[in-house]
């Protein structure tokens, strides 16, 4: 059977990737990182588990790296409190830009229209900067599912 892999290159657009290397590298990364290893952990049997089912509907075979990447893209998120702390912090930054620039819509307002005009490249850019760490330490991440 052949092994289907999912390369990171394939799912970031070449200069959202050079964004996330460039604060990788800066270690603004080290909460995503610790993050991932938890979950990881946290639902190692679940990812086996989701591999087989996956090998068993598909009649191939599936790399463990490609199978941790569905999972996390299935999943959405590595730590759901942290995305949502993130995300919060991002609306009442908008808000104090909004205020700095003179306008005076209610605070409620902004936060509804940046939930729906950013809430989503917001999520699509974090599931991003998660499966870009996973590739970068993608052998200590291997071990932690398969031990």
């Amino acid at each position: 059977m052949p092994l289907i892999k999912i390369s990171i290159d394939e799912l970031i657009p070449v200069d959202e990737l050079r964004q996330i290397e460039l604060n990788f590298m800066d270690g603004r990364y080290a909460h995503l990182a610790d993050c991932l290893r938890q979950f990881l952990i946290n639902h190692s049997s679940d990812i086996l588990r989701f591999r087989g089912e996956l090998e068993h509907r598909e009649a191939r075979q599936f790399p463990l790296e490609s199978v941790i990447g569905l999972y996390i893209l299935e999943n959405k998120t590595v730590d759901m409190k942290l995305d949502m702390r993130d995300q919060k912090r991002e609306i009442e930054n908008t808000i104090w830009y909004e205020h700095e620039k003179g306008r005076s819509i209610p605070a409620s307002e902004i936060e509804k229209e940046w939930v729906r005009k950013y809430a989503a490249a917001w999520r699509t850019h974090r599931t991003r900067e998660i499966m870009y760490v996973f590739s970068q330490n993608k052998q200590e991440y291997l071990r932690l599912v398969i031990n």
